[in-house]
């Protein structure tokens, strides 16, 4: 048996935790060393008006798989669930392909994991620089961060089968931010970043 270890600012009364609609949210993470089998350091938003962290209605800002297939601890996924189970959207980015990053893990330094989160627009960042971004399926109902290293969840296709030989393993926060975005209305209506 293994424990996965999970912080998260879900709101449980009026004076504790953490919910939000837009904004810009960052962790600085230094994920399990080595891309361990079994485990999926991630950071997400699950939205809680849909049954929070079921798979639906999320925005994982950054997932590393240690599965073969999905990176094993090399690639960070970045995706939307739409809350209804019908449809998917996602991407990845292989840093295999990108220096700094040959052959290195995710896990071998710290990283800023960063999402830009706008009326009509989802902007992913890792160490400043922007890695991908979607218009499509993006929520306007208030989330809540996590910050975990799961160990198998549920399946052994996208994690990896736990291997007793890779533990005991860790995943370092440096900090946790949520900034408001300040928007910027044009005569044509349309929005733009002013300030992260």
């Amino acid at each position: 048996n293994y424990t996965s270890g999970t912080v998260n600012t879900l709101q449980y009364n009026d004076s504790q935790g953490f919910e939000r609609v837009y904004g810009y949210f960052e962790a600085r993470i230094k994920a399990s060393p080595g891309g361990g089998p079994g485990q999926t350091p991630a950071f997400w938003m699950p939205n809680r008006a849909n049954n929070g962290d079921d798979g639906h209605s999320e925005i994982d800002v950054a997932e590393i798989p240690g599965a073969d297939c999905c990176g094993a601890g090399r690639a960070a996924w970045f995706t939307v669930h739409d809350g209804f189970g019908a449809k998917r959207y996602g991407n990845y980015f292989y840093p295999v392909l990108d220096e700094p990053f040959v052959p290195r893990y995710w896990g071998d330094d710290f990283h800023d994991y960063g999402l830009l989160w706008m009326p009509g627009l989802l902007a992913f960042y890792i160490d400043g620089v922007e890695r991908f971004r979607t218009r499509e399926l993006v929520p306007a109902t208030p989330a809540y961060m996590v910050l975990d290293n799961e160990i198998g969840l549920g399946h052994d296709t996208w994690s990896g089968e736990p291997d007793a030989a890779s533990y005991p393993q860790r995943m370092s926060i440096d900090h946790v931010r949520a900034q408001r975005t300040q928007i910027k209305r044009s005569e044509e209506h349309t929005s733009e970043l002013q300030s992260p």
